[in-house]
């Protein structure tokens, strides 16, 4: 079984223009396509890179963040319909107490870069996320490409064609 993880990132092209851009998106129909087609209609490293065979440099910077909440899933349970008669009895026979649902959720986005300094100590060198890499050659001959989230986002962790977690960076 073939299975890919990729993190995508919408970035508004208006500044701070995030929630209209969620409110223009719609239903998750809407999501779900957008996501199947941001390889046809964005940039796509490996595509671009590997099967052009073009020498391009790139650097993607986007903000370090890390998230960790959690929800009670007690009314989730209630608004999809399920009895709470029904739902009490059965927890009291199979577990012998009604169990509280929590779905917990830890992300984080860190990539450690670091750079040895003339000290001969290596140091974190960045508060973001900075995937630079040159392709083919040392030296940029090639266009470059840069993508930096400086402003809110919307990004999702999808596997395979699932969306695992999606949240919204401010």
């Amino acid at each position: 079984m073939r299975r890919f993880v990729s993190f995508y990132v919408f970035l508004p092209k208006i500044r701070f223009g995030l929630q209209n851009a969620l409110k223009n998106l719609g239903d998750g129909e809407q999501l779900y396509h957008l996501i199947n087609t941001a390889n046809e209609k964005y940039v796509d490293v490996k595509t671009l890179c590997f099967e052009t065979r073009k020498k391009m440099y790139f650097q993607i910077r986007v903000p370090r963040f890390k998230i960790d909440t959690e929800a009670d899933l007690g009314s989730f349970i209630n608004s999809i319909g399920i009895e709470k008669g029904l739902y009490e009895d059965v927890s009291n026979k199979v577990l012998g107490k009604t169990p509280r649902f929590v779905h917990k959720v830890q992300f984080e986005l860190d990539v450690q870069r670091y750079k040895k300094f003339e000290d001969g100590f290596n140091r974190d060198c960045t508060g973001v996320v900075d995937l630079g890499f040159k392709y083919i050659s040392d030296i940029c001959q090639g266009p470059k490409l840069e993508f930096l989230a400086d402003h809110p986002f919307l990004f999702m962790h999808v596997k395979d064609t699932h969306v695992v977690y999606f949240g919204c960076y401010q």
